[in-house]
Order: C-alpha cells, then structure tokens, then sequence
C-alpha cells in the first residue's frame, strides 16, 4: 500500500490488511486453490497491492509543488501481480479501479466491489478453458 492509499484507509476506519484478506477470502472460497504459508511452497504467488496514482495532474510548467499537489487526483486502485513462485518474474498483472465517494460506507463497498472485480478475474485467468465440443 502506498503512503497516500495508506492514510485514506486509517480515515476510513479500514486497516492496512482489508485489501489482502477479501483476496484471501475470495480464493480460498473457490475450494480449487490450496493457499501455502511460505512462497517455496507455492506454484504462483499473489502479491496484492491497493495504490492511488495521480490522475489529472495536466500541464503545470509554472505551477509550485504545493498548487499541483493541490489540483491533482487520485485514482485508487487494487492491484494483484500473479508471478512464478520459484524465478518471482511476474506473469500477469490485473488491476481494477476503486470508484470515488463521499461516504465511508460507500467507500468500503466500492473497495469491497474492486476486490470482488479482481477475484474475478484472477479466477478466469486462473481457471482452464472448457475443451471445444466436437
């Protein structure tokens, strides 16, 4: 998590593990998958990131720091790196966007919503393609 997803968190009554434990919750529930204590024990690795890159910042060549810092947004964001657990190269990298709110409850469940977004994904990416009928 980086330092500004970090704060908005601590505002909004969430700590820093929210983002990881619903992934968690989410593979494990799919009963396919045995999750490991230790990466050496593990095929692939799943290293979950929340972040807030700037979005908008537009051009400001003679603005200061303080006036850009001002003007700019954030886009929250969950994150999950799949990478080959024995050489740690990543293998895909999903993301899916937090939708902006006013309200704390909204917020927990646009975050909620993106992690159930991403579990979804990485359960489609994860998950064999049916073989063709013939």
């Amino acid at each position: 998590m980086d330092a500004f997803s970090l704060q908005a968190f601590e505002e909004l009554g969430l700590n820093g593990t929210d983002a990881y434990d619903s992934l968690y919750a989410a593979v494990k529930s799919w009963g396919k998958y045995q999750l490991v204590a230790s990466s050496g024990d593990a095929d692939i690795v799943l290293d979950v990131r929340f972040t807030a890159p700037m979005t908008n910042v537009g051009n400001h060549a003679t603005w200061g720091f303080e006036r850009i810092l001002a003007n700019t947004t954030w886009q929250f964001q969950t994150e999950i790196t799949i990478l080959d657990a024995k050489t740690r190269l990543p293998l895909w990298t999903l993301t899916q966007p937090v939708h902006p709110a006013n309200l704390k409850g909204t917020w927990r469940k646009n975050i909620a919503d993106a992690n159930a977004a991403l579990a979804g994904d990485v359960k489609s990416l994860l998950t064999p393609p049916s073989p063709p009928t013939p």
